[in-house]
């Protein structure tokens, strides 16, 4: 496990987030969980890819697009978009008790 690699990745995610919004959901959904666990130069990656997302939640959320979809496609991307602030908060929770005050 190396904090340099596992922070790069999460930056490249980050850094295209428009182009892999997915495996960016996926990936801060993952790190959620290991938060607390990872070193310093990985929580602060983690916590821009969460900003990130929020951000672009516009992106995530076709619903306000001229598509045209069907209320089971709506209420799958609700969901989606609903656990994805969930988890936001999640880390954000996480961050805001953290014992560097750099993360905090």
């Amino acid at each position: 496990k190396s904090p340099l690699a596992r922070a790069s990745i999460v930056w490249i995610a980050t850094e295209y987030i428009e182009h892999v919004q997915v495996v960016a959901v996926e990936l801060l959904r993952t790190l959620a969980f290991t938060f607390t666990e990872e070193a310093k130069t990985v929580k602060m990656q983690i916590l821009n890819l969460a900003v990130r997302l929020s951000i672009h939640e516009i992106d995530i959320d076709p619903i306000n697009q001229s598509a045209v979809l069907t209320g089971k496609q709506k209420k799958q991307i609700e969901h989606a978009i609903s656990q994805v602030k969930e988890l936001q908060s999640y880390v954000f929770e996480l961050a805001r008790y953290d014992t560097d005050c750099d993360i905090r």
